[in-house]
């Protein structure tokens, strides 16, 4: 897996781009984002310790509320502090560290979506192909729905085969397998509905 922070620190990806992206995310307001970009601008551009003073002259705020918003960063786990050449200065690594785990995660996400819109063809295209014909704008909903309710593919599967072998070309027939299936799985009543559609479409239960 792609490490951001590691990114994010060595400016392949913008710190600042990233953290007006994703700063409500990783916990922080509109404020408290400006101290930590002023920080990390001013940090850049001059070797000194930063004071509450040289963040104060870009803001609104008074020195003593820049330090107190500081003083609750430091607490929350997005700045910490560390000696440099005997001089204690603000690090933004632990910032940098959420803003990584949550590019990390849409990662993830897009990845997740990529696979299952990925699966779901491949099972678009299998049906498509016994059934002979092209699947309604309702069928490919419900083959949508499946994947939302956290259908395996593997059940979807037997579920479709399940009814190419009862000579069942439509899908109205596995989606009732499938909730049939997952009715007995959580062991709870049947839904008169449901019971009702598995009669007619003559699902073994």
């Amino acid at each position: 897996m792609i490490n951001y922070s590691k990114l994010i620190t060595s400016h392949m990806i913008s710190f600042k781009e990233a953290l007006v992206l994703h700063y409500k995310e990783i916990g922080l307001n509109e404020t408290q984002t400006m101290i930590i970009i002023l920080l990390y601008e001013t940090k850049k551009h001059q070797a000194k310790a930063i004071s509450e003073k040289d963040i104060a002259s870009k803001m609104t705020l008074s020195e003593q509320a820049i330090a107190k918003e500081i003083y609750e960063l430091i607490e929350k786990g997005f700045i910490s502090l560390e000696m440099v050449s005997g001089a204690e200065q603000y690090s933004l690594s632990p910032t940098i560290e959420k803003l990584g785990a949550v590019l990390g995660a849409e990662e993830t996400d897009a990845q997740g979506e990529l696979n299952m819109q990925s699966e779901a063809e491949k099972i678009i295209n299998y049906v498509e192909k016994n059934f002979g014909r092209v699947l309604s704008s309702s069928e490919l909903l419900l083959i949508k729905r499946w994947f939302e309710e956290g259908l395996s593919v593997q059940d979807i599967n037997n579920a479709i085969n399940e009814s190419l072998k009862q000579k069942k070309y439509h899908l109205r027939y596995a989606d009732a397998i499938l909730m049939n299936r997952n009715i007995n799985q959580n062991n709870t009543q049947v839904d008169p509905e449901i019971e009702e559609v598995l009669k007619t479409i003559n699902v073994k239960r």
